[in-house]
């Protein structure tokens, strides 16, 4: 009975639509249905903030914008705390390209548990596509020299960061120091703003970060050189490479240069000009492998003092 109750309110419904065209022609219109809807397809970044995530994120809206207007994709920045996090997503498939510092892109290369992947792009800030780690110190702290943070309290960022770790190390060592022997303390604080801020509060003698770090996480008028002035400078440091799985690339080859050529191409227009210098960036070169080699030749010259 309830069956055909519904049958009989279905067939009602269906006159009572007939009846109201008017002529009895049934308007082709009200049966058009929208079944077909395109979707993007999305494309996961992954990136270890070196400042906080929401600043990171500003930064990054009118670059994801520009990709996602010019390649028809959507695309999401995943972040993660460390290093180790973005490789563990790779092979998870948690991302489809990541920035990775070149200490992670050179450490992992050789790991059998890593998913494979290469160098797609590179920036290029001030000029140059390397840049430099620091260590500093903090005003009127009577330091000098690398040889007087003996006995002293060190901030690194993380141990799988280049500029906030392993050239700094290099530099220390190089200097006759062994900050696991002849520090009092070592800390990492896994961000270069961290970093910044917890000498600047005189929490430690010294810290280590990329070069431009300071003057990103003081406020505008602040002098870094006065402020927090630096010890050393460590040897050029290739920049960080955008990397992509290469199971994404096989499968999304067109895709992948789409994406590719947008970076390339941005300092060609006034708008891509706009968004690079809002990153602090000149403009994005291809990547090479045998780019990372001074980083390689660091790691190898530590283990053999190790």
């Amino acid at each position: 009975m309830r069956s055909k109750l519904i049958v009989l309110i279905i067939f009602a419904f269906f006159i009572s639509t007939i009846a109201g065209c008017g002529s009895g022609e049934v308007l082709e219109q009200d049966f058009k249905f929208n079944t077909t809807e395109v979707t993007k397809p999305t494309v996961v970044i992954g990136r270890v903030p070196s400042e906080t995530v929401i600043q990171l994120l500003q930064e990054l809206e009118p670059l994801i914008e520009i990709i996602e207007k010019k390649t028809e994709v959507n695309v999401q920045f995943k972040f993660a705390n460390n290093y180790d996090e973005i490789i563990n997503g790779m092979q998870n498939n948690k991302y489809d390209l990541a920035f990775l510092g070149p200490l992670a892109y050179v450490q992992y290369e050789n790991s059998s548990e890593t998913i494979s992947y290469q160098p797609l792009i590179k920036p290029v800030r001030y000029g140059n596509p390397y840049y430099r780690a620091i260590i500093f110190t903090y005003k009127n702290s009577g330091i000098k020299t690398l040889k007087q943070l003996e006995g002293r309290k060190i901030a690194f960022v993380d141990q799988t960061s280049t500029s906030g770790y392993l050239f700094p190390l290099a530099k220390l060592l190089e200097s006759g120091i062994d900050p696991q022997k002849d520090m009092e303390k070592i800390d990492f604080l896994f961000r270069h703003d961290r970093v910044v801020r917890a000498v600047l509060e005189k929490k430690y003698e010294a810290g280590a970060v990329y070069k431009g770090a300071r003057a990103q996480t003081l406020s505008k008028g602040q002098d870094p050189d006065e402020l927090l002035p630096v010890l050393a400078e460590t040897d050029k440091i290739p920049s960080e490479p955008l990397v992509i799985k290469k199971s994404f690339l096989k499968k999304n080859s067109e895709l992948a240069n789409s994406i590719l050529n947008v970076l390339l191409e941005l300092d060609n227009s006034p708008k891509g000009k706009s968004i690079l210098n809002n990153l602090g960036i000149d403009r994005y070169i291809p990547a090479k492998n045998e780019d990372y080699d001074p980083v390689r030749r660091v790691i190898k010259t530590l283990g053999k003092k190790s």
